[in-house]
């Protein structure tokens, strides 16, 4: 619409509220055409029209011939559709992580159930199978020492390598026994869990709770 003419407003043929409007229309276009050089709004746009326009525009500037409102409209599709990827991908990352761990707790209840009932045989024939890693991540601070798990990608679901201090495929009582403090803070580091004790005999008996599924 052009310009309000104050002096048909004086006349009556135009109301003050239109008047207002009309100036104020105008001032949200001048401002715009300031702050975004090279950008033009039409002249019928409205007020709340240019004020949508620059609060898009501040977000994702464009520059060249004149920018309508179902180009910004684009424009913040766009966004809303790239944020939705983003958040969608997220919530099927995150899906997937918490199948993996429902998939390595299930497994692990199996082979603790195996192993509670390898603890109450003779020493000489007890075999413990290990487990599978169901906690994501690795505990801050130092990193293991073993040299096989230095660099290793552990996500949830991997089993415990072969190391120095363990066979891949079960251990006997003579391996518990013969773990030492480094080696237990390399399990912790693996299975991202604690296994605490004021001395290191009392770190294995924890390890072999775990391993049982009775801590």
């Amino acid at each position: 619409r052009p310009d309000v003419n104050i002096a048909a407003v004086a006349a009556g043929n135009v109301t003050p509220a239109d008047a207002y409007a009309e100036k104020k229309r105008r001032l949200t276009i001048e401002r715009h055409e300031k702050l975004y050089p090279g950008t033009v709004l039409p002249a019928e746009m409205t007020d709340a029209d240019a004020r949508h326009i620059d609060a898009v525009l501040q977000v994702h500037p464009v520059g060249g011939a004149p920018v309508t409102v179902a180009q910004v409209n684009d424009i913040v599709n766009n966004a809303v559709n790239n944020a939705v990827t983003i958040v969608l991908s997220t919530v099927n990352n995150k899906i997937s992580e918490l199948q993996g761990e429902l998939r390595a707790e299930s497994q692990n209840r199996n082979l603790q159930r195996a192993n509670a009932i390898q603890r109450n045989l003779p020493a000489t024939t007890l075999i413990y199978e290990p487990l599978r890693k169901n906690v994501a991540g690795h505990p801050l601070g130092e990193g293991p020492a073993d040299p096989v798990l230095v660099g290793f990608v552990a996500p949830v679901g991997t089993r415990l390598p072969q190391t120095g201090f363990m066979p891949a495929v079960r251990f006997n009582h003579a391996h518990i026994d013969n773990l030492k403090a480094r080696d237990i803070d390399d399990l912790e580091w693996f299975y991202n869990v604690q296994f605490p004790g004021a001395r290191v005999s009392d770190r294995r008996s924890a390890f072999v709770d775990f391993l049982c599924g009775l801590s």
